[in-house]
């Protein structure tokens, strides 16, 4: 579709031999012991299959990307609340320099870290039960969502490309201290990357028909 960069479904139909599946794009990535086919959400919309990670050494790797405006968004299901380190969604910079950037989806927040500048606005924790996130920045900052509703905004903001790690499952980042990330106990399904900071209508959108 337009402005869609990638669509991972996390369906069984799109996995194939250790790999998981664009169906946009082709960024293909790869799977380390991740457990597919089970059943995914259906709180607004059927969205198919998820995986589950069992927070040991289970994680996705996947590509990443130079957008300067973009919005990333997915359905994660926590069976226990996360640690600091934790993430169901994970952008992170190992490279240390300009400071600790990394981006998680955690049970009750969304995390951002900026060159060493930090905002994380959080959310009421459900644990048992499937919650859809949105992160979209314009360029100048980020603003927060969680099922299909606006809870937060800042004037933080970074280009994806500023992230050399990009991972389901798990984050990892360098921070003064050296690296870290943890593998993350969740299930995840249908997770998309649009280059536009998407609208709160189209969020909206997103969360109950699974289109913008």
């Amino acid at each position: 579709p337009e402005n869609g960069i990638s669509r991972w479904t996390l369906d069984d139909d799109d996995t194939d031999n250790g790999n998981i599946i664009d169906v946009w794009n082709g960024y293909n990535g790869s799977i380390d012991g991740a457990t597919t086919g089970i059943q995914g959400p259906t709180v607004t919309y059927d969205a198919g299959e998820a995986y589950s990670f069992d927070g040991d050494n289970d994680k996705v790797t996947l590509p990443t990307f130079s957008e300067s405006k973009w919005s990333i968004a997915a359905w994660s299901y926590w069976p226990e609340s996360s640690s600091k380190h934790d993430a169901s969604i994970g952008w992170g910079s190992t490279d240390g320099g300009g400071g600790e950037s990394r981006i998680q989806f955690r049970s009750d927040r969304i995390r951002t870290y900026v060159n060493g500048s930090s905002y994380i606005p959080t959310f009421t924790e459900e644990l048992d039960t499937w919650k859809f996130y949105t992160l979209t920045c314009d360029g100048s900052g980020y603003t927060y969502y969680i099922d299909g509703s606006k809870y937060d905004d800042s004037n933080l903001s970074t280009n994806l490309s500023e992230f050399d790690n990009h991972e389901i499952g798990k984050v990892s980042f360098k921070d003064n201290v050296g690296t870290k990330g943890n593998y993350t106990k969740c299930d995840v399904s249908d997770y998309r990357i649009y280059k536009k900071s998407l609208t709160p209508t189209e969020v909206s959108n997103l969360y109950t028909t699974g289109s913008i």
